[in-house]
Formats: C-alpha cells, sequence, structure tokens
C-alpha cells in the first residue's frame, strides 16, 4: 500500500502503445464514450488516459482495474466512489499530444502536462490571466526563453488548482510562482504556502509536467505506467 508520504505519477506515450491491450481495461460505459470520438489522436488518448487512471488506481489499491467506480465533485474533480478500498486514493490526470500523466497519492494531488514546442501569445494570456509580479518577470525574458517560462508557470498554476479541486473557478492568478537564481518562490491566494509542495518532474525531454501535493516532505516517484499496463 501507498505511504502518506510518498506520492507516484505515472506516464505513458499514448502514440507508442498497442491500444488492444488498453482497451480491455475499459468499462462498457468508458467504450461508449470512445465511440463518439472522432478524431483518431483524441480517440486514441481517451483509451489510454482512463486505461492509465484505472491502472494506477488498482496497482496501489490491490483492485482489478475495472472494479473501480468514479464520481465528480460539485467543482468538478472525480474521484474514486468504490470500492473500498481505493477510495483513501486521491489522483488528478493530465494529457497532451504525446504525453499522459496520472498522480496519485493520499493528499489533495494535481499535475498539469504541455508541450515545450507548443505555440502560444505569452505576454497576451499573461496579461489576462497571471498575476503583475509573473509579468514583469516574463517581461524580463529574452523572447527565446519566454515560452518555456511562461508555461512552467501556468502548468504549475493548472496543478495546484486541480489538486484544490477548483478548476479555472479558483482563478489562475490563485498561485504566483516567480524563479530567482534556479529557486521557485510560490505565493498562495488565501492559503498558505507551506501547507503545499509544487514542482516540475522529468519524465520527458518533449513535455513540461508539474505538480502539487497538499502536505511537506511527500516524495514524487515517477514510473513508466507501460510494463505494469501489459
Amino acid at each position: 500500500m501507498m505511504a502518506y508520504d510518498e506520492a507516484y505519477l505515472w506516464h505513458v506515450e499514448p502514440d507508442r502503445v498497442e491500444l488492444s491491450r488498453f482497451r480491455a481495461l475499459l468499462t462498457d460505459a468508458e467504450h461508449e464514450r470512445a465511440r463518439t470520438i472522432r478524431r483518431s489522436a483524441g480517440h486514441r488518448r481517451y483509451i489510454v488516459a482512463r486505461a492509465l487512471v484505472r491502472t494506477a488506481l488498482a496497482e496501489h489499491a490491490g483492485v482489478p482495474p475495472r472494479t473501480l467506480a468514479f464520481r465528480r465533485t460539485a467543482h468538478g474533480r472525480p474521484e474514486v466512489a468504490a470500492p473500498e478500498a481505493a477510495r483513501g486514493l486521491c489522483f488528478s490526470l493530465s494529457h497532451t499530444q504525446g504525453l499522459i500523466a496520472c498522480l496519485v497519492a493520499r493528499t489533495d494531488a494535481g499535475v498539469d502536462v504541455e508541450r515545450r514546442r507548443r505555440r502560444v501569445a505569452t505576454l497576451r494570456v499573461a496579461e489576462r490571466y497571471f498575476t503583475s509580479a509573473e509579468i514583469r518577470q516574463l517581461r524580463g525574458l529574452p523572447p527565446a526563453c519566454r515560452t518555456e517560462s511562461f508555461l512552467k508557470l501556468w502548468t504549475l498554476k493548472e496543478a495546484y488548482l486541480k489538486a484544490r479541486g477548483l478548476g479555472f473557478a479558483g482563478g489562475l492568478d490563485a498561485l504566483s510562482a516567480i524563479v530567482s537564481a534556479g529557486e521557485l518562490t510560490t505565493h498562495l491566494s488565501g492559503d498558505d504556502a507551506r501547507h503545499w509542495q509544487v514542482g516540475f518532474a522529468d519524465v520527458s525531454p518533449d513535455h513540461i509536467v508539474a505538480y502539487a501535493l497538499r502536505g511537506d516532505g511527500v516524495r514524487v516517484r515517477a514510473c513508466s505506467a507501460e510494463p505494469a499496463m501489459r
């Protein structure tokens, strides 16, 4: 069983796996949902994502993947409804082109992933959603470094809001992050940063992966999901 000071970051590259193995893990309702997704990439990503969630939770709860049932909180965050052995586990799922990640812990947890080569109007978006300190930080960077720094801030914010169970309703300015001399400093609006740990996981050279966990001293272990899903 997973310890309270551990978190596992499961990840998989959806384009590199044999889809038939993953289909076997889904429920009838999930298969029905998959059939409504017309785009090939989205169809594959949905199947692999659902299989990843079931595999990760089943591995830590010691239950068959297909026995897991889910529900949503008032703010839309998914959580385990059954079986009882898995209800103490919190999880967060994120996916983008080329990578799907699922963070599992015994505390509030959030994960977000983005492609490093994603094209985005960094300053225009930042001026709408980021804090004034973050905007100043981005403006002070050379244009060649600005996109990656923007995506790091964005993924940290998303991961934190997911961990809080708030989604965008919590506002992206709920977390403000400043990087100076390689050190990450965070300020949380309406919360105490000492009660949280946020950071990045190096699981793919092509992606930025950020996580947020309630508590202090939780060890984050990254693991590929492919061996467990064979």
